[in-house]
């Protein structure tokens, strides 16, 4: 996995975790209190594990120790990563579906509606098993930018970040 795609990544983790259901009352203080004295990109001190689903073998259960080490510094959290094949990876979505058995997050790269595991994905957003990051990412620098009319493809627009189907989530 290169640099940028790494990066990106961890983004996308940091707001997923920062997503994550929590009762706010009880946490927003704990979480005051565990961040005293630490940077204000602070989520908490733990571990998330996350599930790559690759495409060309590109991905790797290593990440980089300076990002690792970053990541750990500016939010508390240490990243666990597994990859799946793409040979593997529909039957790796359902069966951790069906048994309730998925890690923090999951990351695929699809650029285009026609990849296999859309229609699990699909399945699974409209049964309300997936967090809609739409709003947060509207807030942020570089995802922000998926909202502006003409920066996406029109597949990857309307059929994978903006479905209709899925409430345009």
């Amino acid at each position: 996995m290169d640099k940028k795609s790494l990066i990106i990544l961890l983004i996308m983790i940091v707001l997923i975790a920062s997503a994550c259901g929590r009762n706010h009352t009880q946490n927003d203080a704990k979480r005051k209190a565990d961040a005293k004295g630490k940077p204000s990109t602070w989520i908490a001190d733990r571990k998330l594990k996350g599930l790559v689903f690759e495409s060309d073998n590109d991905a790797s259960p290593k990440m980089n120790k300076e990002i690792a080490q970053e990541l750990k510094k500016k939010t508390g959290i240490t990243l666990e990563l597994q990859t799946v094949s793409n040979d593997d990876s529909t039957e790796a979505l359902t069966s951790g579906l069906a048994s309730g058995d998925l890690p923090d997050f999951i990351v695929y790269y699809l650029d285009d509606s026609g990849h296999p595991e859309m229609k699990v994905l699909t399945k699974a957003a409209k049964q309300g098993r997936l967090t809609n990051l739409t709003k947060m990412l509207k807030d942020t620098k570089i995802y922000s930018k998926y909202f502006k009319k003409g920066y996406l493809p029109k597949d990857t627009k309307d059929n994978i970040m903006f479905n209709k189907e899925l409430d345009e989530t």
